[in-house]
């Protein structure tokens, strides 16, 4: 069974964040590491993954194995747990 993580940059200088569902925490980190383009500018090894276990029930509803911000159904599960979008 997969398993929804929050993945995000441990430097803290990248803000993006991405949830991502995968059956370890190494494999979440690849799934985001791949879906965010500006985290290939980071050292793979600065990538967190923090278990979200109040998310794993949409694992099996993505079209891809993370959370899209683009698509408004999975936007709307991403606000409905708070996520908010920080547009410059």
């Amino acid at each position: 069974m997969k398993k929804a993580y929050l993945i995000y940059d441990g430097t803290f200088y990248n803000e993006e964040q991405i949830i991502t569902f995968a059956e370890n925490a190494s494999k979440a980190k690849a799934i985001g590491y791949n879906a965010i383009d500006s985290f290939r500018d980071e050292k793979y090894t600065e990538l967190r993954a923090e278990r979200k276990k109040e998310l794993d029930e949409y694992a099996d509803i993505s079209k891809y194995d993370y959370l899209d911000w683009d698509d408004p159904e999975e936007r709307q599960i991403l606000l409905d747990h708070g996520w908010v979008c920080s547009d410059d």
